[in-house]
């Protein structure tokens, strides 16, 4: 799924819409200006879901944060490999690149001068969860050189006070973490184990992690017995609560929870003579039974904004003539839309209606590209396309949060031969162009509530010097 330009101006079909005003204005502050440089020198980070917190990498300095509202700047880290923000932004969790096996890790709080130091000394990455019990999970070095698992209460830890909980020490070795709502799960080698952050007890499951399967929260486990039989247990008290066939003969299984009570089981079967590829599917198993989600296609996990999806994918032949299949569900049972060979994976409104899809064909269509509107109750597939005689750049490819408008990097031919990339915003019905940008592969981050993109961009000076800076977009 390579990216790369168009050269030819799209075939819309639809109404072109309007370009605002290209004026521009330098002020972080007015949030009401269509296009604002916010920083100079700096490369973007990430905005908080409620727009008020920018960060950034200086070129030459440290991680920054702008006040969007004030425009105000300050370094409160050194150089970051990676961070995050908690969904309402009251938080900013930041970790260091790995030296010597280890990292840093801080925590940053609107009002804090600084990020406060949580670690010097830990081993892999951190992880934060924000549902159930609220939480920062991760692995820290003792003096000694064995494994501690610390847990730190997101909301309770300030740079006044920062208790850290140690609920196991590992001697050999260094567990890995899932981090459920209210189990946090730890594993090295052939040993598992379960912590109750609630009674903050530690009890060993006796199964090697790589026989098991864990639900996103964590209060399930399962298994695949060698009858090959789904097997569910609850996770606070390792009772079994179902166990369930999977009806066929199968060369392998992989088995996935896909939420809490639904165990998602990708089979291969056994290639016949006339066979270009074995069979494969992707069956859908719960207390009552299996169901075939999908024949010819097998499943993962797509996380939306809003909640987890099936996307699935597979070859369909016909004699020796094969082409690509994805389909999109909300469960099994539930199909919300499809497409042939994509670019990139399906864009998903926050409200599941809508996806929007980039396909191409098979031979001489192989080159084009369709940029298709789906709307999910609409059994008739499409509801409206654009058609572009070449593939083109997917790195910007969206909803906006909360919208049923969709964001891409819209590609026009210029007089000279060249290309042009456009911002631009598509309600499957009206496409409007926002502005042109320099480079569409830039990282960018889109926001809602006001709808706006950020973006690096890099100028390129007369003297052939250039510089970065980041940019806002009204949307």
């Amino acid at each position: 799924m390579g990216l790369a330009g168009c050269d030819e101006t799209p075939d819309v079909g639809v109404d072109a819409g309007t370009e605002p005003d290209a004026g521009e204005t330098a002020d972080a502050g007015d949030a009401g200006a269509p296009i604002q440089t916010l920083m100079e020198g700096a490369y973007l980070w990430d905005v908080d879901a409620q727009q008020r917190f920018l960060v950034a990498q200086e070129i030459d300095g440290g991680t920054v944060v702008q006040d969007l509202a004030s425009g105000e700047v300050r370094t409160v880290a050194p150089p970051v490999e990676g961070l995050r923000f908690t969904a309402e932004g009251s938080t900013l969790l930041l970790w260091s690149a790995q030296a010597e096996g280890l990292r840093s890790t801080w925590l940053w709080r609107p009002g804090d001068l600084q990020a406060f130091l949580l670690s010097d000394r830990m081993q892999g990455y951190i992880l934060m969860q924000e549902k159930g019990e609220r939480y920062l999970a991760f692995i820290e070095q003792t003096p000694e050189g064995d494994s501690d698992v610390r847990v730190v209460d997101l909301d309770g830890c300030t740079a006044q006070a920062c208790p850290k909980r140690t609920l196991l020490r590992v001697l050999e070795g260094v567990p890995a973490l899932h981090a459920g709502e209210r189990y946090l799960w730890a594993w090295q080698g052939a040993r598992t184990w379960i912590i109750d952050l609630t009674l903050s007890t530690v009890q060993e499951l006796g199964l090697p992690r790589s026989e098991l399967i864990i639900s996103p929260a964590g209060a399930r486990f399962g298994m695949l017995t060698p009858k090959q039989n789904v097997q569910v247990h609850d996770t606070a008290t390792g009772a079994q609560l179902w166990e369930v066939p999977v009806a066929g003969t199968w060369v392998w299984l992989i088995p996935s929870f896909f939420g809490e009570d639904t165990v998602i089981v990708n089979t291969e079967g056994v290639k016949r003579p006339l066979d270009v590829f074995p069979p494969r599917s992707a069956i859908a198993c719960m207390d009552w039974g299996c169901t075939s989600v999908t024949y010819g296609q097998t499943c993962q996990t797509l996380q939306t904004r809003t909640q987890p999806l099936l996307f699935c994918s597979g070859v369909d032949c016909f004699g020796v003539r094969c082409t690509a299949v994805h389909s999109l569900w909300k469960r099994a049972g539930e199909p919300l839309a499809g497409g042939t060979f994509i670019d990139t994976w399906p864009a998903v409104s926050d409200d599941l209606r809508t996806s929007v899809w980039m396909t191409y064909g098979y031979g001489p269509e192989a080159g084009r590209r369709t940029l298709s509107w789906h709307t999910h109750d609409r059994p008739e597939g499409s509801s409206a396309v654009i058609r572009y005689p070449k593939q083109i750049n997917v790195n910007l490819f969206k909803f906006i949060p909360g919208e049923q408008r969709f964001v891409f990097a819209n590609p026009k031919q210029t007089p000279d031969g060249g290309t042009e990339h456009f911002v631009s915003v598509w309600d499957g019905t009206t496409l409007q162009e926002v502005a042109p940008i320099a480079n569409p592969n830039a990282h960018h981050v889109v926001r809602g509530q006001p709808a706006a993109l950020y973006m690096d961009e890099t100028v390129t000076e007369p003297d052939g010097t250039s510089r970065v800076r980041i940019r806002r977009f009204a949307l």
